[in-house]
């Protein structure tokens, strides 16, 4: 959608020099109310309450002056929560992380993994799964993932 990507392509670099990114922004009806929602973080810690209700502020006050939106939605800002999404760009600040990747082609059988990341590639990224309480080590195509999101260790 051009929308999506001109929001995208105004907002990243104003927000980057604030120390905040992007990790998704759709605009959708729910419940027959158009929203336009932006998931927001911190570059580096975590985003709070504050953060997040001088970005909705900010981000207000910048869409009515674009005015691309013509008409009636609500803006909804959020952060992207402890499961949220990685872009396969983004990897290589999240080694160390234990994250969910879920392949298009299936790893011995399986579509979805999960483990710590511990090294990238230009081509793979190495994944340290557990096997029937065996660690092992797993090299898996950058290119066979669907999606990828940091994922809650139990």
């Amino acid at each position: 959608m051009a929308l999506i990507e001109n929001l995208e392509n105004h907002f990243a670099p104003l927000l980057d020099e604030k120390g905040f990114e992007i990790v998704e922004i759709t605009y959708q009806a729910i419940k027959g109310e158009m929203i336009l929602h932006f998931s927001l973080d911190r570059k580096e810690g975590k985003i709070s309450l504050d953060d997040i209700v001088q970005l909705s502020d900010w981000l207000s006050s910048e869409l009515d002056q674009l005015d691309w939106i013509q008409e009636n939605y609500t803006l909804d800002i959020s952060s992207p929560g402890a499961e949220r999404p990685i872009q396969p760009h983004q990897l290589e600040r999240y080694i160390g992380q234990y994250i969910h990747v879920h392949l298009m082609h299936p790893y011995q059988g399986e579509n979805i993994l999960e483990g710590t990341l511990l090294s990238v590639s230009e081509e793979q990224i190495d994944l340290e799964i557990t096997n029937k309480s065996r660690k092992k080590t797993i090299t898996l195509d950058r290119n066979n993932m669907d999606r990828i999101r940091l994922a809650i260790r139990f």
